[in-house]
């Protein structure tokens, strides 16, 4: 599977593509720590934004940090 990451800032766009979800969803955070609108598109076209790469990427920690937190 591939994903495509958009950067967006001050009218510029960059563009990547990798196979790695892993190394996309990094890329995408320091560019969104630089200040750049960003978003992940995988080959089916679901749009992740960098709020959600937690989410995607070890849904059952999330999950289990949610489930933690309700207890508390």
């Amino acid at each position: 599977m591939t994903y495509k990451m958009i950067a967006q800032r001050h009218g510029e766009t960059v563009e990547s593509e990798r196979n790695s979800r892993l190394i996309a969803f990094a890329k995408a955070k320091v560019w969104a720590g630089e200040g750049w609108d960003v978003v992940v598109i995988d080959n089916e076209g679901q749009t992740i934004a960098p709020q959600d790469f937690d989410k995607v990427m070890w849904p059952a920690t999330v999950a289990s940090r949610v489930a933690q937190k309700q207890d508390a």
